[in-house]
């Protein structure tokens, strides 16, 4: 019951994350959201699980239940259940979910929130194409086009190369003999 105090109050929508990321892909939504309904069916009626693959969402559910004491049990029962290698973390939503507004009859439509843009290098086409589409401004009446020129480039007249320091005369070689100031050694017998 810790977890009840920790968090959000009880309700009936069940907020589930630490799902294994590779389910979250657009193309296995529906697997996900089977294994789900597998799992929390018999702790009673589900009205809706939702699950999205963008950027954001990725390893995350909700599953709405009828009602709060459901939403307890299957809580408490399945909470840390392995899926996939990843162990789920189960809490109470913070925001009643519009399945469980419509059935009280009290559901109102949400604004969309607005997210930040993802880290660079995760956007996705789509979204590039509308950027694209709202930063164009509106064409400019044309102005008549001249032709790119390149400018000349003139080349310094050639220098003549600096002239050559002559070397210095050659010494004649050196003979050999005692350093000065030595006496020869002494010469063998015959």
């Amino acid at each position: 019951m810790a977890a009840m105090q920790d968090g959000p109050a009880a309700c009936p929508t069940l907020y589930i994350k630490n799902l294994p990321e590779k389910l979250s892909r657009s193309h296995r939504l529906d697997e996900l959201k089977g294994r789900l309904k597998l799992l929390f069916k018999p702790f009673g009626e589900i009205l809706d699980i939702v699950a999205l693959s963008n950027f954001y969402d990725k390893g995350q559910a909700f599953v709405v239940f009828k009602d709060t004491g459901m939403a307890v049990a299957a809580m408490q029962r399945l909470q840390g259940q392995h899926i996939e290698g990843k162990d789920m973390r189960i809490a109470f939503a913070k925001n009643k979910s519009d399945a469980a507004a419509k059935l009280q009859g009290t559901y109102v439509p949400r604004s969309r929130r607005l997210r930040p843009k993802p880290p660079s290098g995760v956007k996705k086409v789509e979204e590039e194409e509308d950027e694209e589409d709202e930063e164009m401004p509106a064409p400019v009446a044309a102005a008549p086009v001249q032709a790119y020129v390149p400018p000349q480039v003139v080349a310094a007249p050639a220098q003549a190369p600096p002239p050559v320091a002559a070397a210095p005369p050659q010494q004649p070689p050196q003979q050999l003999g005692p350093p000065p100031g030595r006496a020869p050694p002494p010469s063998a017998p015959p």
